[in-house]
């Protein structure tokens, strides 16, 4: 796992994003979580790791004055992790 891999890691751990196989064993039953919710399901196994993208971006998008400076934080993290992923 590269260090990039792991900070994505981290992030996804510290925002509670999952990805799950639930309801039933077919190749379109997975579904990302954000804190044990649902936000997308009917996924592949392949499709999950660019869900849990879009999870990760959605949850940094949310901010309030309590969490502002550590959300500023992870957006620059992420951002510098897309950037290389472009790259």
């Amino acid at each position: 796992m590269t260090d990039k891999q792991k900070e994505k890691a981290k992030l996804y751990r510290k925002h509670k994003i999952t990805a799950k196989q639930i309801g039933g064993d077919d190749g379109y039953c997975w579904t990302v979580l954000i804190d044990g919710k649902e936000f997308v399901n009917g996924l592949t196994r392949p499709e999950c790791e660019y869900y849990k993208e879009k999870a990760l971006d959605k949850v940094l998008g949310k901010t309030n004055m309590y969490t502002e400076i550590a959300m500023e934080e992870d957006r620059k993290v992420f951002k510098e992790i897309m950037n290389d992923a472009r790259n």
